[in-house]
Parts: C-alpha cells; sequence; structure tokens
C-alpha cells in the first residue's frame, strides 16, 4: 500500500512540473492580455475591441446629433425622440426586405454614419435606424439624409427608431 501511494505521490508530483500552469476558470486555449483593458482575447484568438463610451449627457440634445454622438451617449438618450443627420452606409427596404418565396420580411433599416467634420469613418459608431413597416422613402448608400425618431439603447447599443 505504501509503495502505491508512493508512485502516485511521484507522479503527481511530475506532472504538475510538465503541465502548464492555469488559473482556476481560466479557458485552454484562450490568451490573457495586461490588465490595460486594451483588448479581450477569447477562445479562438478571437479579438474583442474594448467597450465604446458611453457618456452621460451635458445639456439637453438641441438640433441634430451625428450617429457618433448617439452611440457615445446611448444610454442618456434612451427613450429620447432625436433627430440624426448622417451619411447613408446601407439600406435594406421595400423588395429588399421582402423576398419572394421566404415567407416572411425583414425590418426595413438604414444604417447611418458620421461623426465630428474631418474625423476618419469609423463603423463601431454606425447608427441602425429601424423603419416603421410601408415607409416608401428611398435610401441610397453615400446619401445625406436626417431622420427623426425614438433611440432604444443600452449600456452596449443603440437603434434609433424612425417615427
Amino acid at each position: 500500500m505504501k509503495k502505491h501511494f508512493a508512485l502516485v505521490a511521484v507522479l503527481f508530483s511530475i506532472t504538475l512540473h510538465i503541465l502548464p500552469a492555469r488559473a482556476e476558470g481560466e479557458v485552454e486555449g484562450a490568451r490573457s492580455m495586461p490588465a490595460s483593458g486594451a483588448a479581450i482575447v477569447a477562445p479562438g484568438n478571437t479579438a474583442v475591441p474594448p467597450p465604446l463610451p458611453d457618456l452621460p449627457l451635458g445639456q439637453e440634445v438641441m438640433g441634430p446629433v451625428t450617429p457618433r454622438f448617439v452611440i457615445e451617449h446611448r444610454s442618456a438618450l434612451d427613450g429620447q425622440s432625436i433627430t440624426v443627420h448622417g451619411v447613408v452606409v446601407s439600406a435594406l427596404t421595400g423588395d429588399a426586405a421582402c423576398p419572394p418565396g421566404r415567407g416572411m420580411c425583414a425590418q426595413p433599416r438604414v444604417t447611418l454614419t458620421g461623426g465630428e467634420a474631418g474625423a476618419a469613418p469609423d463603423p463601431a459608431f454606425d447608427l441602425l435606424v429601424l423603419l416603421p413597416e410601408g415607409d416608401a422613402t428611398v435610401y441610397a448608400a453615400g446619401q445625406e439624409t436626417e431622420l427623426q425618431g425614438r433611440v432604444s439603447a443600452s449600456g452596449v447599443t443603440a437603434v434609433l427608431r424612425k417615427e
């Protein structure tokens, strides 16, 4: 019995020195990043960007705002009716939102981009605008537009529901 216990103890000791140490709850294959918050790396080496800022409003919103402003103040704007001025990146409307033979239609929508004047476009700050069923407005990529709607947001994302 003592020989078996000694053999198990030796094998256990050898195994501890051979295998790499892993913290409790750590997923095999995942890599850790420094605590700087620069990025989060998940299994499969898929980098997740750091969260976007979610700032409070300094004052009441007056006049049209940019899609970037909406994303940066999403929680503070949740439930508010605002006007957004931006450039159409993509549109899913009309027959494209309701292809034949599918049995159902997609929610008509446009994606707007736009930020501060002179700033490079950043898709992380694009705003999805959900259109009401039957909205006959034609939207084309590159078109400047102003849309009024109600913000639906959380700490993570925001959408505008056109009114």
